[in-house]
């Protein structure tokens, strides 16, 4: 009986206790953040606001700063300095690809985190096309959701340069596997194996 409840223990404790240390360490490894100087950023958009063409003209007209609109279209950038340092004086720049004349940013919001005392934000506009950003201090973890109405749909692209900086491109409409979810796989993979391994230790005891 007592080597029966031995066996029982080893099949089922000590995988359990394997596979919670696996799992301990690969929320540890998680936590860890990128070394050095490194922003992400993501880009969603163009998605239409308000579309008047839809609709009889004698139901809605649309006027921006005294200017006929049929259409406006929104995007949101969310900026994050995903590294371990603080970065200063960053500049960001938002480009839209288009020779439109007609083409025109008619409103830009920010929303920080944290959302008091992030830090100034700067903006400028090189032309007609784009927007430059210039952020006084950026910690890590620090976020900037920054919401964009324009008149026209245009490809947008993000632009950024800075001692030691990286600067990465997170895809939105790709899935893609949770931290949470990694863990869990490498928690299963870890207790299956090691009830597998422990099975045939066991079987092999017998034979001898």
């Amino acid at each position: 009986m007592e080597n029966k409840m031995k066996w029982l223990r080893d099949i089922i404790f000590i995988p359990i206790m394997i596979a919670l240390v696996f799992f301990l360490l690969s929320f540890a490894f998680q936590k860890i953040p990128n070394k050095g100087k490194q922003i992400t950023y993501s880009i969603d958009g163009p998605s239409t606001l308000i579309d008047t063409t839809k609709l009889n003209s004698s139901q809605m007209s649309l006027k921006v700063n005294d200017e006929g609109v049929s259409k406006l279209y929104i995007y949101k950038v969310i900026l994050t300095n995903t590294g371990s340092e603080p970065i200063s004086d960053l500049p960001v720049r938002i480009v839209f690809n288009t020779d439109s004349p007609n083409f025109k940013i008619y409103s830009i919001s920010h929303e920080t985190l944290p959302r008091l005392e992030f830090g100034e934000i700067n903006e400028e506009y090189p032309d007609l096309n784009s927007i430059r950003f210039v952020y006084d201090l950026m910690n890590a973890k620090d976020q900037d959701s920054i919401t964009i109405i324009t008149n026209l749909s245009q490809k947008l692209e993000v632009f950024s340069k800075s001692d030691g900086l990286v600067v990465k491109e997170i895809q939105t409409n790709e899935p893609s596997l949770k931290n949470t979810d990694i863990s869990l796989m490498i928690t299963l993979v870890a207790g299956f194996s090691t009830f597998l391994l422990t099975i045939l230790q066991k079987l092999r005891k017998d034979r001898n």
